[in-house]
């Protein structure tokens, strides 16, 4: 966690929480409790601050002139590293994640590793002379395009703990970022389908979401030999 990040509604940076080391086990029963009892996560944890900074003043104000910084509670986010982390711990021991989801790997350049792949193929089909058929999947928007509801089931399916599902299942539900533009408030908006931008949490379920994808495409046995 970056020491000095603009923080998001709790106003708290990630200095303090390192250094403060007199309220890490106040921290901890804290968000046991959150984790044993869901319901009881206060409102403003689960709210992040979305700035809207105008890209060019002579264009006005055409919504797509804008550009969203959002901003998440940074209690928020150690919570959620602190899931990713167990979430993770789960999935490597039982060696449930696919190869192909790189994207939450540790030590793991995902995209950069994929391309690499994709030359290296390129290049001895063409000098094998071999016939290569390649496709991609371009998700549009792929963290806004998520359903709520499946994030909840594919994290059943990868038998992740059930206390760690009550949590996020309870958590979507109150997903929501306060809009705003200079110093004026605009307007609360409610976060009902896609996930978190900007959160550890985030990009492993988005992983966990797709792995079964990743499994259906291993299954047509259509590998490159």
């Amino acid at each position: 966690m970056a020491n000095w990040k603009s923080p998001g509604p709790d106003q708290v940076q990630g200095y303090w929480l390192k250094h403060l080391t007199s309220l890490h086990e106040r921290l901890a029963q804290q968000f046991q409790s959150i984790l044993d009892d869901p319901s009881c996560m206060p409102s403003w944890l689960t709210t992040g601050r979305t700035v809207l900074i105008q890209k060019d003043q002579t264009q006005g104000n055409n919504p797509s002139n804008y550009r969203p910084i959002t901003c998440l509670p940074t209690s928020w986010k150690l919570l959620s590293g602190t899931l990713t982390d167990r979430i993770t711990q789960h999935l490597n021991q039982h060696d449930i994640l696919a190869y192909e989801q790189k994207e939450s790997r540790s030590g793991c350049r995902g995209t950069e590793d994929q391309l690499l792949i994709d030359k290296v193929l390129s290049a001895d089909s063409k000098q094998r002379k071999a016939n290569l058929a390649m496709g991609w999947i371009d998700y549009k928007k792929a963290y806004d395009t998520v359903p709520h509801f499946w994030i909840i089931q594919s994290m059943e399916l990868h038998m992740i703990d059930h206390k760690i599902i009550n949590l996020v299942q309870q958590s979507v539900g109150s997903w929501n970022t306060a809009l705003t533009f200079g110093d004026k408030h605009l307007a609360n908006i409610k976060i009902k389908g896609g996930i978190f931008q900007g959160d550890a949490l985030s990009s492993l379920l988005f992983c966990v979401a797709i792995n079964p994808l990743s499994y259906i495409r291993r299954d047509a046995n259509q590998g490159y030999n």
